[in-house]
């Protein structure tokens, strides 16, 4: 346990830290404010010291000059009934390009400058606030369901052939024995994503834009059970927003992820992180994206510590 604090963490690892604070901001639009000016302020940290690493993927390129680029194309089919229309649009907002490239930032601040914030972890219930509330509010299932079968998967990687019929059989007794809850809860996954590949396959290259109009943000309306419900699926609505150059990025970037991890718990971490973004809205909301970049960060940081023991 010690040797998780070897080297000692630097006074950038604790300022890069205190963007944990964002789980105690209530109001949604200050927790946007705060993601982005506080990377900015990293961001402008950085110029004074050396970077620790060096780190850059392509995805992650391609993605931000691809949404800079949206920002020109969406601003031409702007609609009407915005009451910000341009302003809000092009320079606040900035169809999404500003938290795409914040968090593109902050995660590259993170591998390149970061000494050693292992203690994350023990910051985790930190990290789990905006989890807790509103699982306590909605009691969400998806990250259980997300977690078993990550160990499922992990089981099979690791040859565990015992470990995996028994979770395998205790999980099917549990949906034999609650499938209606179960179905019930994942109702309206299936309507969504089918809704999200619609508007992809309407807008397949440059997408339909962020939200631009009075309509409930990062929702979406589903005209068989006349809802607004939220898109809960990451990877598809980054596609019908930016289409499908976007969605590609963001596949190629996380496929890159897995292939440099290693059969331990951290492919566990990976798979779940994925399976919740494939079933839930997450990186469209600030503090949420805040935990996922951290621990990304870390899985990141992790692959790099095991090709350097490869290399000695």
């Amino acid at each position: 346990m010690a040797g998780s604090f070897q080297p000692t963490p630097s006074f950038f690892d604790f300022l890069i830290s205190l963007m944990l604070i964002i789980n105690f901001i209530k109001e949604t639009y200050i927790k946007e404010i705060f993601f982005v000016f506080y990377i900015l302020f990293l961001w402008s940290v950085t110029f004074l010291i050396k970077p620790k690493r060096e780190y850059r993927n392509i995805w992650l390129g391609i993605l931000t000059i691809w949404s800079l680029i949206s920002v020109f194309i969406h601003s031409y089919i702007l609609s009407q009934e915005s009451i910000t229309f341009r302003y809000k649009n092009m320079y606040l907002m900035s169809e999404g390009f500003i938290y795409i490239i914040c968090g593109v930032l902050f995660l590259s601040l993170l591998v390149r400058y970061s000494t050693n914030i292992k203690f994350i972890y023990f910051l985790s219930p930190i990290l789990a606030i905006p989890w807790f509330f509103e699982f306590i509010k909605d009691q969400h299932l998806t990250p259980f369901v997300a977690l078993f079968i990550a160990l499922l998967i992990y089981c099979l990687w690791k040859r565990k052939i015992w470990a995996f019929m028994l979770m395998f059989w205790s999980g099917l007794t549990y949906f034999g024995l609650n499938y209606s809850y179960i179905l019930n809860k994942f109702r309206f996954k299936i309507p969504i994503m089918g809704e999200l590949v619609r508007q992809i396959i309407q807008h397949p290259f440059v997408g339909s834009g962020f939200n631009k109009t009075l309509s409930p943000d990062n929702m979406i309306f589903l005209d068989k059970q006349q809802l607004w419900l939220w898109r809960y699926n990451d990877f598809l609505n980054l596609g019908a927003q930016l289409g499908i150059v976007a969605l590609f990025c963001s596949l190629f970037f996380i496929s890159g992820i897995l292939s440099r991890i290693r059969a331990n718990w951290h492919l566990i971490l990976a798979i779940t992180m994925i399976l919740i973004m494939s079933s839930q809205s997450i990186m469209f909301f600030a503090d949420k994206a805040v935990t996922y970049l951290f621990l990304t960060g870390l899985i990141i940081l992790n692959s790099y510590k095991k090709e350097a023991a490869d290399v000695v």
